[in-house]
């Protein structure tokens, strides 16, 4: 593709297919991938100038496919889907992505991944946009959204924009950890997070380590309770829910 771009755009039984460097999207343009495992690799191209991707929903809907990153400093409107990120130019690509949302299917529901090949150095900011992550736990085991660039352990993301969370089944508990970013340096911080309630679990969530190493987890939730007449003897309570009223002081 080169030039000016705009509408609604679906791709099925190609094995390669390339953005050509000067090409642009008008706001609104989608391109889907709709046939799993039909394409090889998505490039794009560094002849001429770097292709503006900004307005640019790409929805990658296999699970074998690439998206190799031929040049530096590209920009995504939104990403969804699920591929592996390289690039076979330099072995060395930044990318700013405004919106991301890994997952298998059309509407990118359900767990998937971005993973950045072994042999790269991939170096990922999140934008300003929204990136919507699946997380869940099923028979005790937890799975979750995934954006790895720790492939060559050089790989960095920049955390910005907001980050909204989805329970995926009805299984949780305390002390479940999920994965969301794998990088050798997590930097920045999200401007906002949307998580889902599990306070009918008894739980809360812990994103004290989100920008350290990328992970959010479930801890027991606390309450606390106050008991005095105004401010004469006042008396404060802190633990774990469930609270045994029969309790006297």
């Amino acid at each position: 593709f080169g030039g000016g771009i705009a509408g609604t755009i679906d791709i099925s039984d190609v094995l390669y297919f390339q953005f050509t460097g000067g090409v642009a999207f008008d706001s609104g343009t989608v391109i889907t991938v709709d046939d799993p495992g039909s394409l090889a690799r998505m490039d794009l191209w560094h002849n001429i100038s770097a292709p503006d991707l900004s307005n640019l929903t790409l929805n990658i809907n296999g699970q074998g496919d690439a998206l190799n990153l031929q040049q530096d400093g590209v920009t995504f409107g939104s990403l969804n889907g699920n591929a592996q990120l390289l690039d076979n130019h330099d072995a060395s690509s930044s990318v700013t992505i405004n919106s991301l949302n890994p997952g298998i299917g059309a509407s990118s529901a359900g767990i998937g991944n971005f993973t950045a090949d072994v042999d790269d150095t991939i170096n990922v900011t999140l934008g300003s946009g929204t990136h919507s992550f699946d997380v869940g736990a099923v028979g005790g085991v937890v799975s979750n959204d995934l954006l790895d660039v720790s492939g060559n352990v050089s790989g960095t993301i920049t955390l910005g924009g907001t980050l909204s969370v989805s329970l995926i089944g009805s299984e949780l508990a305390a002390g479940k950890t999920f994965d969301l970013f794998d990088a050798s340096s997590i930097s920045g911080s999200f401007s906002s997070t949307s998580l889902p309630d599990i306070s009918s679990y008894g739980l809360s969530w812990d994103t004290s380590q989100l920008g350290v190493d990328g992970t959010l987890s479930t801890v027991v939730a606390t309450d606390t309770m106050h008991f005095g007449n105004g401010s004469e003897n006042p008396i404060t309570v802190t633990g774990t829910r469930n609270w045994d009223t029969t309790s006297s002081f």
